[in-house]
């Protein structure tokens, strides 16, 4: 009994481990600057592919604590559930997972270089907002 207690105590603080805010960037003068939380849903799940004749390119980080922080809050869906709901609408309609980078800096960059680029990284990580807008920020 006392394993079982100290087990379910300890997923509970496990799953809220990662408590840093998390910002929503996209670049300072594309057509993404005006999103809400809704908007970002949109584009992460793909309804949302072009806007303003800008295509829209949502933009992961790797597998881990922030992108599952991302998903579960903005998007509404585990990092499998996510992963599982890409492979389908890719098998069905061809369309292609958003594309995945293993730094914030790439992100960063690949938001600053596109206007309809959108990523997200700890806000702790964002020193030159030059070129990028926070959207929205998790907490």
């Amino acid at each position: 009994m006392k394993i079982l207690i100290f087990t379910i105590i300890a997923l509970l603080l496990a799953t809220n481990l990662y408590a840093e805010e998390i910002a929503v960037i996209v670049n300072a003068k594309g057509p993404l600057s005006g999103l809400k939380e809704e908007g970002v849903k949109d584009i992460y799940l793909g309804h949302i592919t072009f806007l303003n004749g800008v295509k829209v390119a949502p933009l992961n980080h790797r597998e881990g604590e922030v992108k599952d922080r991302f998903l579960t809050a903005l998007v509404g869906k585990t990092s499998m559930g996510y992963r599982r709901y890409w492979m389908r609408r890719s098998f069905r309609e061809g369309v292609r997972l958003p594309a995945s980078y293993k730094s914030f800096n790439q992100i960063v960059d690949k938001v600053k270089e596109s206007a309809g680029a959108i990523g997200y990284l700890p806000a702790s990580v964002l020193n030159d907002t030059a070129g990028i807008k926070v959207i929205i920020t998790i907490n």
